[in-house]
């Protein structure tokens, strides 16, 4: 922090409180710098002031809540939506201990009971300051995990079985800490395909990024017997409006630097939430299946999933539900869409059974759908394999499958 000072802003209309946070703000030992200081009353706060506020970048806020709590509280919402590690240190009138814990949900390090004394506020300060710090160390160092999403430019092209698939499978190849989220706020069912019950959804960790650490984190993820971790979709409908671009992207990134292995189901909606996992993907599997409405989809859809990935080397087709006997094969679909195929994957009855009894076909291993899937996975990490006798890499073909001497 001595080479950058930490951004902050005062909202109190107390004149005394102002001068004195003022004056321990100005200190440069405490690596602080005062953006900008707010003296209008609480009530006299409109959105656009508000705004202006949350513009300033401020890491830190000293805010007055005056005589009216809740009013406060409101203004603390606003400003934590989509800022992450956002820190408050608050000041008010004694309030009740549930008013307390929603000032702990939006950020806030320190609550202290007006008159403030001089040493507390001072004090104060300096913990809230080695809390962004801390935090953003934490964000800067922490490891980045790969983020892997899982899209179908057509409903019923097999979203989520391979997402859940693939998930399961990453994490029998790695060993790897590895997450599983469901982004198809509307339509989700990767918690049925996997035959859980899930206590929390994707928005309960959206609605508390601002204060979300590992810990609470874990405590919004329910773990599969496998071991992968699963984020759902919401119970209810009408969720699909329920997160932005910007709060699904800084989850993701959050989720990335928690988990080694990250992937997300997003359905076959281009929504915000789409994009914004689009954007920030290790890889996009782009799912497609051999007839002509699910290629026509995705051929429009290629030209808008690469605009949103940047770089376009990200995305991957994927064939789905692959049979012999086909009438468009991969050379066909290769032709059509104007890029490679990566990998296949074939139409197998376990896929049905899997789907109906909620227990993924991977877990079983010795059917064609598994082994692709293992197959798949491979190609996206580079495994090599072990027989016991050391590591050996396996020829994986590219339309799913291995070659075996004849």
């Amino acid at each position: 922090m001595s080479e950058k000072l930490l951004d902050c802003v005062i909202i109190s209309a107390d004149r005394r409180l102002q001068l004195k946070a003022a004056g321990l703000m100005a200190d440069s030992q405490r690596g602080l710098n005062l953006a900008a200081q707010y003296t209008t009353p609480l009530s006299d706060i409109g959105k656009a002031q508000a705004e202006e506020i949350r513009q300033t970048g401020a890491r830190l806020i000293l805010l007055d809540l005056g005589e009216d709590p809740n009013l406060g509280l409101r203004l603390a919402r606003f400003l934590a939506t989509d800022n992450p590690g956002l820190t408050f240190v608050i000041t008010g009138p004694p309030v009740a201990p549930q008013v307390l814990l929603e000032a702990m949900r939006l950020g806030a390090s320190e609550y202290l009971d007006r008159p403030v004394e001089d040493a507390d506020l001072s004090a104060a300060l300096t913990r809230a300051v080695r809390r962004v710090v801390g935090l953003h160390a934490q964000e800067q160092t922490a490891p980045q995990g790969r983020l892997t999403v899982v899209y179908g430019a057509k409903g019923g092209v097999g979203v989520t079985t391979t997402a859940t698939n693939t998930a399961l499978a990453l994490h029998q190849a790695t060993g790897q800490r590895t997450l599983l989220i469901d982004l198809d706020l509307e339509m989700g069912s990767t918690a049925l395909a996997l035959g859980m019950h899930p206590r929390y959804s994707v928005l309960d960790v959206v609605r508390n990024l601002h204060r979300l650490d590992s810990d609470l984190l874990s405590s919004y993820i329910d773990v599969h017997d496998s071991g992968v971790g699963l984020l759902a979709s919401p119970a209810d409908h009408g969720s699909r409006d329920a997160i932005t671009r910007d709060q699904a992207r800084s989850m993701l990134q959050f989720l990335r630097r928690n988990y080694d292995q990250v992937v997300a189901d997003v359905g076959h909606v281009m929504s915000p939430v789409t994009l914004a996992a689009f954007e920030v993907a290790d890889t996009i599997l782009v799912l497609t299946t051999p007839d002509v409405a699910s290629l026509n989809n995705t051929k429009k859809a290629l030209p808008l999933i690469a605009h949103a990935a940047v770089e376009s080397q990200r995305i991957r087709v994927v064939l789905n539900a692959r049979q012999g006997g086909d009438v468009i094969g991969v050379p066909d679909v290769r032709k059509a869409l104007e890029h490679d195929v990566f990998t296949s994957l074939a139409r197998d009855e376990s896929v049905v059974e899997s789907l109906n009894t909620g227990k993924p076909a991977v877990l079983g291993r010795k059917s064609k759908y598994a082994r692709d899937v293992a197959s798949l996975v491979e190609q996206l990490i580079g495994v090599h394999s072990t027989n016991g006798k050391g590591n050996h890499r396996r020829r994986i073909w590219p339309f799913g499958g291995r070659k075996h001497k004849r």
